[in-house]
């Protein structure tokens, strides 16, 4: 992502820290299906990577369900108040730190679980992070994610597009299901699931298992 863009994205979730959790559970009923959802996909022994964390919502939740959460987000603001929320409620196995997914500290084939809940719209490219991905998972290990794909809603994109260059809103890559879809198979994965959430109309709860490279080749 070029510097810019990446300082601006920064300080626009820097600033909106603090009302992310409300907008993010403004719709009760799709918060809870997606955890319902992601539920089925974790296990206690596992450990999950929660890339671009907010604060801490989805992670608190699942801390229960697996054995430890590494969550990471580039906003400083995101992760001061997704650690008081995680002390508050004693949470141990989830460790917050302010990151990208490229930094040193995180370990290839580490992962069992990784989670992209409204990030991949955001990045530019997406591909180098899904590739980072590929490395950070154990073999078969998955990317959960949920993406708003706003190239279907053409008016919203138009709308956002002007947003972004008012500095109200960070950049959008505006994305289909299928470009979805072709940025995991083209990054070696296996998509194994895709649905709409309720009540939205472009907002894709995806599912994709890490495919060894060898033999994602040998089907090509």
């Amino acid at each position: 992502m070029d510097k810019n863009v990446f300082n601006k994205a920064v300080k626009f979730w820097d600033r909106a820290a603090s009302s992310y959790d409300k907008e993010e559970k403004n719709d009760e009923e799709k918060y809870q299906k997606t955890l319902n959802q992601l539920a089925q996909y974790l296990k206690p022994e596992y450990s999950v990577l929660d890339f671009g964390c907010g604060t801490g919502l989805i992670a608190n939740e699942i801390s229960p369900l697996i054995q430890q959460v590494h969550a990471i987000d580039f906003s400083h603001n995101m992760i001061e108040l997704a650690k008081a929320k995680a002390q508050e409620k004693q949470i141990t196995n989830v460790q917050y730190r302010q990151a990208t997914i490229f930094d040193d500290y995180l370990k290839p084939a580490s992962y069992d679980v990784i989670l992209c809940f409204h990030i991949l719209h955001l990045l530019e490219p997406p591909e180098r992070a899904i590739s980072r991905m590929h490395e950070l998972l154990k073999p078969e290990g998955l990317i959960v994610s949920v993406t708003p794909c706003m190239a279907e809603k053409p008016l919203m994109n138009g709308l956002f597009s002007v947003l972004y260059k008012l500095g109200l809103t960070p950049k959008i890559n505006p994305l289909k299901l299928q470009d979805l879809k072709k940025l995991f198979t083209d990054g070696n994965f296996e998509v194994t699931d895709h649905h709409l959430l309720p009540k939205t109309s472009n907002e894709y709860f995806t599912v994709s298992k890490k495919q060894n490279i060898y033999s994602s080749q040998l089907k090509k």
